[in-house]
């Protein structure tokens, strides 16, 4: 009986290894903050790739890739706490998307139509939470189920905010397709503004997972 088990054991593990995973996109409820609830959102191809993302800053928490033997690595740095991107000794920016402006701008001072802008992170940081960076906002979520299941995260970044004129509709669509995970974004606005919406991503081995430009439509 003791070996009878063992083999069927051992059939269930190579079972697991062996048979093809389901693709599609899950999520889970991952706690809240400023009153909006935060979500983790699971995309999983067929060859057992999984990307996790969460709505809250558009975080890419983690990138799973199966290894020999069909064991997952996690090939991003990231946490698997809503906490640790919230906590006040937090002082990175990992798997986020940097806006309105991810570049600098000399003494905080540009010009437009012969108008000057001031900005100054501290007023941006201190007010509203909708007045906060883009990488510590909670982004409004939409799925896509299928084989090449997608995440759509959109904000809407207002005039005035953080001092900056003109409103940005902010929308990242994450996609997962059988052999790679790529995103692309766009931030249209009908007024001139400066702008440099950026993704972050702390990964030596991205290339081999999406290659170059891997922040492009798939």
């Amino acid at each position: 009986m003791k070996i009878a088990a063992r083999i069927i054991s051992l059939a269930i593990l190579f079972l697991a290894i062996t048979l093809p995973a389901e693709a599609g996109i899950a999520v889970q409820a991952w706690g809240g903050i400023s009153g909006k609830g935060v979500d983790l959102y699971i995309l999983t191809n067929a060859r057992g790739m999984e990307a996790r993302i969460t709505n809250y800053g558009a975080v890419i928490t983690a990138i799973r890739v199966p290894g020999r033997g069909g064991a997952a690595a996690n090939v991003v740095q990231g946490f698997d706490r809503l906490a640790d991107y919230t906590s006040p000794d937090y002082g990175g920016r990992y798997g986020a998307i940097i806006g309105r402006f991810a570049n600098r701008i000399k003494d905080n001072t540009f010009r437009i139509n012969g108008l000057n802008y001031h900005i100054a992170r501290d007023a941006y940081v201190l007010t509203t939470s909708n007045n906060k960076p883009y990488d510590e906002r909670v982004w409004s979520a939409e799925t896509h189920d299928g084989d090449e299941p997608q995440l759509v995260l959109s904000l809407i970044d207002r005039a005035g905010t953080m001092g900056f004129p003109g409103t940005l509709r902010v929308s990242v669509t994450y996609t997962l397709t059988e052999t790679i995970f790529c995103a692309s974004h766009i931030a249209p606005s009908a007024t001139r503004i400066p702008s440099s919406v950026s993704p972050t991503m702390p990964i030596s081995t991205w290339p081999a997972i999406c290659p170059a430009p891997c922040w492009t439509s798939c």
